[in-house]
């Protein structure tokens, strides 16, 4: 399986300020197409990743916290867990790392 032409990356943030926040968050519904408040999925190409994140460099503050993490289909599957929403399947609950 080779790399996507758009890797999917995953970005979530944990900012104290709501000024701050609402920067940031305008800055990623700028590159990604859906969110769940501070949860935001993207498929961007490398250079609008360096964009991306030189934006969001310029927002950082010490009190911030970042995750960013490249979703690679590749990648092998960690399975740990039951899945406590959906009490009828039997499959575990999976990460991708």
């Amino acid at each position: 399986m080779s790399i996507p032409a758009h890797p999917r990356v995953l970005i979530a943030y944990d900012i104290h300020r709501p000024a701050r926040a609402a920067r940031a968050r305008q800055a990623l519904r700028a590159y990604t197409s859906n969110a769940q408040k501070s949860v935001f999925d993207a498929s961007l190409t490398l250079a609008q990743q360096k964009t991306l994140f030189r934006e969001l460099a310029k927002l950082e503050h010490d009190d911030d916290d970042w995750l960013f993490v490249l979703l690679d289909p590749r990648a092998k599957v960690t399975r740990f867990g039951r899945s406590q929403a959906d009490t009828k399947r039997s499959d575990d609950f999976f990460y991708w790392g």
